[in-house]
């Protein structure tokens, strides 16, 4: 059986562009890297676009889910790259630090001031600080921190394409 050349089109195009999700997902890039994927994936969606155009009028019996799963490709790609581009300012930043720094303080001159130790409670506190200043600003670097995307729905639809 012959499988016609559009199918044949529309898998590449979906493959590399689940190729290119999981590239931009792997590592941190320069700056000049990250636009031209950027644009790629523009290119790409544009193509998607396209095919789906054609489908409904060819009078396609899917057209509504194609139309809704194009529609969340491309919102969901428009997420990420927002979630990537917004990063918390150096004004919020100090902020963090002073919320933080600040009840360590006054916990200090407490403990200080009281002449008895409570270590336990001490050491959660600060324990419990560190992890939230720790989880804000791993978040805040998008493609760098120990917390990422996962990248296994673009793996999982590349096996399901072998």
């Amino acid at each position: 059986m012959r499988v016609p050349s559009s199918k044949l089109r529309n898998e590449t195009l979906i493959r590399t562009y689940a190729q290119n999700q999981i590239q931009d997902l792997s590592r941190f890039r320069p700056e000049s890297e990250q636009r031209e994927t950027v644009r790629s994936n523009w290119e790409l969606q544009s193509q998607m676009t396209e095919l789906v155009a054609a489908a409904i009028r060819e009078g396609t019996p899917i057209a509504v889910s194609l139309t809704n799963t194009l529609n969340e490709v491309t919102s969901a790609n428009a997420s990420r790259l927002a979630a990537y581009d917004e990063t918390l300012s150096w004004s919020i930043q100090l902020l963090l630090l002073l919320a933080a720094g600040l009840p360590a303080f006054l916990t200090g001159r407490i403990q200080g001031a009281s002449q008895k130790i409570r270590l336990p409670g001490t050491i959660g506190f600060i324990v419990l600080v560190t992890l939230a200043i720790f989880v804000t600003l791993d978040l805040n670097q998008g493609r760098r921190g120990l917390i990422q995307v996962s990248r296994e729905p673009f793996e999982r639809l590349l096996q399901s394409m072998k």
